[in-house]
């Protein structure tokens, strides 16, 4: 096995570069775009979400999954290329009918008028993002990390300066949507380009009959999966005002990056996990654990790192009208940092697709349950704490289960350090609520920051054995 810390070094890099891009020019488009004008994308944005991945069946998972099931790389290609021919051929039907009735759309699901042909741009964008993941998982699993890297940093670049330039040139917030999808359209003709002249692409319906048997019971987790990731924000569109969802949409935006690097540790140690459980599937043991406890320290300290200095990067990176964000990335942090046990790869494994999909519908139902009242009655910061007790709720749920299917012994050690994570950020939050001064919250934040690294070194968590675990070249898994 290669080190863990070479594999996060190329994945994670140019992962984060891709969505911290985006980031570091939200100051140019906070400057000239309204908290309205990305309320409206926002809400734009939870229709494509929706579509998109009704519309994908499931594949993506079934495909990160079934990689490993074949063993020659033509094959591997083969599967790659029937799961996107077929999605693009959905894709397309989804788009025309939402150009023909995006108006209808816009006043039957949000209530509201929203910008003429935002909609179908929003669904045209997140569709060619979604066929572009089949690449990434493709070049992740195949090790082609320097491909990779280059693919998805240019991906961000050319996303962000075609935006830039749409803005600028007073196109507004289409204008924006219209430069992230054009950048990920120009990747997708190029890589699709050079497959044809490789002969690469091949589409075979009995390999895509096989995929969907496996895959359409995972549409139904999709469709929960939206609602409960969307619901928020679409609730406060309904309740509350398009500039409050756009306040709440850059707050998540900033909290994302907690999200977005602990996915990337998954996208590390998950190729790991599913190649030992394809050779030996009852032989999960401590060491899995052992080799994970490393992953779980970055994810939690990363989170932490956010969480407690949330609001200078809303000043720094922001203006003014958008401010208010910044309680918004703490909470929701304190929710992505639980993701690492709710997120565990166990039950897809197990092929237990149905009670993934069952599981999915429980969190829709606590999310609208708990969100719709604090919402009503707190508005954006309801909004991040109904995520927060919905997620939370949800993700300890479904470790439970992944346990009961594959066991992986974590240590106590492990526990107690989320809680004090957790106390940690809700101190923190306590902080703000009373108004404490700016100067003596910061030394307490910054003294909260050393407090949590002493004790997880005290715990045998951090320090050491942190980055004795990520250096380690080998991995005993003991099966």
């Amino acid at each position: 096995m290669n080190s863990p810390i070479k594999s996060i070094l190329w994945y994670s890099f140019p992962f984060l570069v891709r969505n911290f891009i985006p980031l570091i020019s939200l100051p140019f488009f906070t400057r000239y775009l309204l908290p309205d004008e990305f309320g409206s994308l926002a809400l734009s944005i939870i229709y494509g979400v929706f579509i998109v991945g009704l519309l994908n069946l499931g594949l993506i998972s079934i495909f990160e999954r079934n990689y490993f099931e074949q063993n020659i790389q033509s094959k591997r290609l083969q599967l790659m290329w029937t799961c996107i021919i077929f999605v693009f051929i959905n894709l397309t039907i989804g788009t025309i009918i939402t150009i023909q009735l995006e108006e209808s759309i816009n006043l039957l699901i949000f209530g509201k008028n929203l910008p003429a042909f935002l909609t179908v741009l929003a669904l045209i964008h997140l569709g060619l993002k979604s066929l572009l993941q089949y690449f990434y998982i493709y070049l992740r699993n195949s090790k082609k990390a320097k491909l990779y890297a280059f693919i998805s940093i240019s991906e961000a670049l050319i996303c962000v300066c075609l935006s830039i330039y749409f803005v600028f040139d007073k196109r507004g917030i289409l204008g924006y949507i219209l430069g992230q999808a054009l950048g990920v359209g120009i990747i997708l003709i190029i890589l699709t380009v050079l497959a044809i002249l490789k002969r690469e692409i091949h589409f075979k319906g009995k390999l895509l009959k096989e995929n969907l048997k496996l895959s359409l019971p995972l549409t139904p987790r999709v469709f929960f999966g939206t609602i409960n990731t969307q619901f928020d924000r679409y609730m406060l569109g309904i309740l509350n005002t398009k500039a409050g969802v756009g306040i709440y949409d850059i707050g998540q935006k900033f909290a994302n990056l907690g999200f977005i690097f602990m996915t990337v540790l998954q996208q590390v140690f998950a190729p790991e996990v599913f190649s030992t459980y394809m050779k030996k599937p009852n032989k999960f043991s401590k060491n899995i654990a052992e080799y994970l406890i490393p992953f779980f320290c970055l994810s939690l300290f990363f989170c932490l790192l956010l969480g407690l200095f949330s609001q200078e990067i809303i000043y720094l990176f922001t203006t003014p009208p958008y401010y208010k964000a910044f309680p918004i990335i703490t909470i929701l942090n304190m929710l992505y940092a639980t993701y690492f046990f709710g997120k565990q790869p166990q039950l897809l494994l197990a092929k237990e697709t149905k009670l993934i999909s069952t599981l999915s519908l429980v969190m829709v139902m606590l999310n609208i349950l708990i969100n719709i009242p604090l919402i009503n009655f707190f508005g954006i910061i309801g909004a991040a704490w109904g995520t927060f007790i919905s997620g939370i709720i949800t993700s300890l749920i479904s470790f439970y289960f992944a346990q009961k299917y594959a066991k992986i012994e974590y240590s106590k050690s492990i526990y107690l350090l989320y809680f004090l994570f957790q106390i940690s950020l809700f101190i923190v939050l306590l902080l703000w609520y009373f108004k404490i001064n700016y100067v003596m919250g910061l030394f307490f934040r910054i003294g909260i920051l050393f407090v949590f690294i002493i004790v997880g070194n005290k715990l045998n968590l951090t320090g050491k054995v942190l980055f004795k675990g990520l250096l380690i070249k080998k991995v005993n898994y003991n099966v």
